[in-house]
C-alpha cells in the first residue's frame, strides 16, 4: 500500500523509528524542490510518526511497513495565519499523488481563516463543494484514493466547526477522543452545512504515543494525530481485500464505528473497529450468500417455524440460536449446512408468546431475523 502524507516539517527521517518505512519520495511544494526536512516545526515528523514508526516495546506505527510519499503543502511552519496558496499546493499535491499510485492520502492540514480576510471561509461554506480544497479532495477520491483528513482543533475556539477539506462527502474525517473514548473537547465538530454526517469517525487524539524531530518517543495532541491511525486502518483493510474500491472501504469503515446507529456532530459514527470492518467487507465480496442464505417463516408464527437454508450453502458449518428481547438464548443448535429446510415445532421451541430473535450463522456471514410468536 502507497500512503501519501500531505503536511509539513519532517525532520527525524534518518532516526533508527523510521528504519521500516520506505520513502519513495519527497516533494516540497511550497518552495518547488524536494527538500521536506524544514525546520521550524516537526508538526509532519509526528503525524508520519503515528503511521510509519517502529521500536519494539517502544512505539508502533499504524501501517509501519508501508510505501510512503511525503509531500509539504504548507509556508511558514506554524504560522498565525494560512494563505491561498496551500489550498492550491495541496490540490498539486494530490494530483502528483495519484500519478505515483498512491492509495491513501493521510493529511492533518485544514484551512478556514486566512491572511488576506476577503478569503476567509464562512460556516455555510462547509457544504462540500465551495471549497477548492474540498472540491480536489473529493477529485481525489473520484480516482480512486481514500482521503483521511483531521477534523481540526477547533472545538473551542471561536470557529468550533470542521477545517476545510473535511466537509467533503466522499472522504474520512476523523475526530479525536480521550484515552476514556469520550470526545476531547478542542476536536472540531460537525455537521456539515448540508447537514451530512461529519466527522466521520473518531480515533486517539490524546497521548498519541509517535516521534519527534531527535527521533524521541513522545505523546502529543491533536486531530492531527487521530488522523493517521484511520489511514493506517484503511491501508490495512484495503491491503486485505484489494478487490474492493475506495468508497466501500470507506464505507466499511463506517458501519465498524461504535456509533453507526447514532451518528452525532462530535465524533460522527464513532470509533471504528478493525474486524468488524473487515467481517463487513468480507459481506459485501459475498454478496450472494447475503441474498441466498436463510428464510425464516411463516412470521408472525402460530405454529411451528421453518429455517429455509439455500442449497448453494451445503457443506458450511451453520449455527442457530433463539434469543428472548432479554437476550436469554432458548434455543440453540450447530448443524452442518445441506439444503435442508430446519422445522422448529413448539416442543422443539418451548416458550411463551413474544418477541424473538433467530440469529443464524452459516461459516462468517450471520444473520439475525425477528420473529413474532403469537
Amino acid at each position: 500500500i502507497h500512503i501519501a502524507v500531505l503536511d509539513y516539517g519532517y525532520q527525524g527521517l534518518g532516526t533508527d523509528a523510521f528504519r521500516h518505512a520506505r520513502v519513495l519520495s519527497t516533494h516540497n511544494l511550497w518552495q518547488g524542490n524536494n527538500n521536506v526536512n524544514l525546520p521550524g516545526s516537526d508538526h509532519g515528523n509526528r503525524v508520519l510518526g503515528a503511521l510509519a514508526a517502529f521500536r519494539q516495546g517502544d512505539v508502533v506505527g499504524a501501517a509501519y511497513r508501508a510505501d510512503f510519499h511525503l509531500f509539504t503543502t504548507e509556508s511558514e511552519p506554524e504560522a498565525t495565519f494560512d494563505t491561498r496558496d496551500e489550498e492550491l499546493w495541496w490540490t498539486v499535491a494530490a494530483e502528483r499523488a495519484d500519478s505515483l499510485g498512491v492509495d491513501v492520502i493521510s493529511t492533518s492540514v485544514g484551512y478556514y481563516d486566512f491572511a488576506n480576510p476577503t478569503f476567509t471561509y464562512r460556516h455555510e461554506d462547509l457544504d462540500g463543494r465551495t471549497a477548492l480544497i474540498t472540491q480536489a479532495a473529493d477529485w481525489a477520491a473520484a480516482v480512486g484514493m481514500i482521503v483521511v483528513k483531521a477534523a481540526g482543533n477547533q472545538g473551542n475556539r471561536t470557529w468550533q466547526r470542521l477545517t476545510f477539506p473535511g466537509d467533503a462527502d466522499s472522504i474520512l474525517t476523523v475526530a479525536s477522543v480521550n484515552s476514556q473514548l469520550r470526545h476531547s473537547a478542542f476536536s472540531s465538530r460537525g455537521p456539515s452545512a448540508d447537514g451530512r454526517v461529519k466527522p466521520d469517525v473518531a480515533a486517539l487524539g490524546e497521548g498519541v504515543f509517535t516521534v519527534s524531530q531527535g527521533g524521541f518517543t513522545v505523546a502529543t495532541s491533536g486531530t492531527s494525530f487521530a488522523t493517521p491511525l484511520v489511514a493506517g486502518l484503511a491501508a490495512g483493510l484495503w491491503q486485505a481485500n484489494r478487490s474492493l474500491t475506495n468508497l466501500q472501504v470507506i464505507s466499511a469503515i463506517r458501519q465498524s464505528g461504535s456509533r453507526f446507529r447514532t451518528p452525532n456532530d462530535s465524533i460522527g459514527y464513532g470509533i471504528p473497529n478493525f474486524e468488524r470492518a473487515n467481517f463487513l467487507i468480507t459481506a459485501l465480496d459475498d454478496a450472494q450468500l447475503a441474498r441466498e442464505l436463510v428464510q425464516v417463516y411463516p412470521n408472525p408464527a402460530t405454529g411451528p417455524v421453518y429455517v429455509a437454508l439455500a442449497p448453494s450453502l451445503a457443506g458450511r458449518p451453520a449455527e442457530l440460536k433463539v434469543l428472548d428481547v432479554t437476550g436469554r438464548c432458548v434455543l440453540a443448535t450447530r448443524f452442518t449446512a445441506d439444503g435442508r429446510i430446519l422445522e422448529l415445532t413448539p416442543a422443539d421451541w418451548d416458550a411463551p408468546p413474544g418477541t424473538y430473535l433467530f440469529q443464524i450463522k452459516v461459516g462468517e456471514w450471520s444473520r439475525v431475523v425477528k420473529v413474532s410468536k403469537q
